[in-house]
């Protein structure tokens, strides 16, 4: 297996961070993931080498504000850049694999990114998207009051925490919960108001 990291600008200029993952031989086909919030792109190697094992290369990168990508720690006060970063990874990749199918694959909020993408953008050339765990809503974690006067709030308040994630509620692995304990590519103070305000705006638009 080869492995390979380095960054790409974003549209208005952010190094994004990214790292890949290939065979030896040529790839059958290339999987672009795209990790949740309040994580990175690294947590997701062993599912790229088992991918890899298959023949696939595997391509991923940090979202803004995530990892080791450029941006203030999880302030997205626009979805729609996301999903800029994702439309300018892939013509990236098109341009390194013009004749090798691409698929999608996105985990939680990533899924919401790559849907909102397909609908924005309608693309023929992407072969299968691949959704694990998505957020369909926003039912817990995120205040009444934030859903109601999510307006006046990024209005007023936009920098405002909302509580930290339960860790408890990432795996059912003790192991996979000191890892995420432990990494230091974690921010695990809690998403901006104005930044889960815009995810329940997306999803309303995305998933009426």
């Amino acid at each position: 297996m080869q492995y390979g990291e380095g960054r790409f600008k974003s549209h208005d200029n952010l190094n994004l961070y990214r790292q890949w993952w290939k065979p030896d031989n040529e790839p059958k086909a290339i999987v672009i993931l795209v990790h949740g919030s309040l994580e990175h792109s690294g947590r997701y190697a062993d599912a790229a080498s088992k991918l890899v094992g298959h023949g696939y290369g595997v391509y991923a990168y940090d979202l803004r504000g995530h990892g080791k990508s450029e941006g203030e720690p999880l302030y997205i006060p626009c979805f729609d850049a996301l999903i800029k970063d994702l439309n300018t990874f892939i013509g990236l990749l098109r341009q390194d694999y013009p004749d090798k199918p691409i698929f999608l694959l996105g985990h939680s909020v990533g899924c919401i990114i790559i849907l909102s993408f397909i609908l924005h953008n309608k693309p023929s050339d992407i072969k299968g998207i691949i959704f694990n765990a998505p957020i369909l809503k926003m039912s817990t974690g995120v205040s009444v009051w934030v859903r109601i006067f999510a307006p006046f709030i990024i209005y007023l308040f936009p920098r405002l925490r909302l509580k930290a994630i339960d860790i408890r509620l990432i795996s059912t692995d003790r192991e996979t919960i000191t890892d995420y304990e432990t990494d230091s590519l974690i921010d695990r103070k809690g998403l901006f108001v104005c930044t889960a305000a815009d995810f329940l705006r997306t999803l309303n638009k995305t998933l009426p």
